[in-house]
This record gives C-alpha cells, structure tokens and sequence, in this order.
C-alpha cells in the first residue's frame, strides 16, 4: 500500500536477497552480550555496530545498517560510524530500502573499479 513503512525485517529480507542473487555475502554482526542455558556469558559486538559486514569476490567490502523505510541512525550508531570510517576508512551503508541499495551499490562499485 502506498505510504506504508516496512518493518525492518522486510527490508533486510529484500536487500539480503538481492545481495546474494549479485554475489554479494552478506555476514550479521551482532551487538551487545548473549548468555547461554549453561549460564555462560557472551559480549559481542559493540553497541551501534552496523548489523553486516557485506563481502564480494570483485569489489571492496563494506559494512550494512539496515532500517525500516521510515527509520533513524540513534546517537550509538552515528557515533560507532563515525569511529569506524576515521580509523578504517570501512564504507559504511545505511539502508532502509531495496532501491536504497541499488543505488549505493552503483556508486560504491563504481569507486572500486577505480
């Protein structure tokens, strides 16, 4: 329906499909702790990492924050970007549609050609 926001599950399910259908390998970073029945703790990643680091034979890799089509960066997000694109010069994608992609992607493989 016209106007209607995806959830973000509908959009990472859109752009991960279409990723692998390009012969990009999109990998989930997780963030923040898990435990585990046996009681066993877990701290993963940092808060505000991106949720994927995308990977292709032929062009550089990148990172992925996905968002509902009407979603925002929180203050964690911006900040960990920020900290990430200084340090390792990593692109970084923030998108909330497939149309988002395809037009990220145009101009990110077009830099790797270069």
């Amino acid at each position: 329906m016209p106007g209607m926001s995806l959830l973000e599950r509908d959009v990472v399910a859109q752009v991960k499909d279409w990723l692998l259908w390009h012969g990009y390998v999109p990998y989930r970073l997780h963030s923040g702790g898990a435990r585990f029945a046996d009681g066993t703790h877990v701290k993963l990643n940092a808060k505000g990492t991106p949720d994927y680091a995308v990977l292709h034979a032929d062009y550089p890799g990148f990172l992925m924050e996905t968002k509902r089509t009407d979603g925002k960066l929180r203050e964690a997000q911006i900040k960990k970007q920020f900290e990430i694109q200084k340090s390792f010069r990593l692109s970084i994608a923030n998108i909330d549609s497939l149309d988002a992609i395809k037009s990220w992607l145009t101009l990110h493989e077009t830099r790797g050609r270069s």
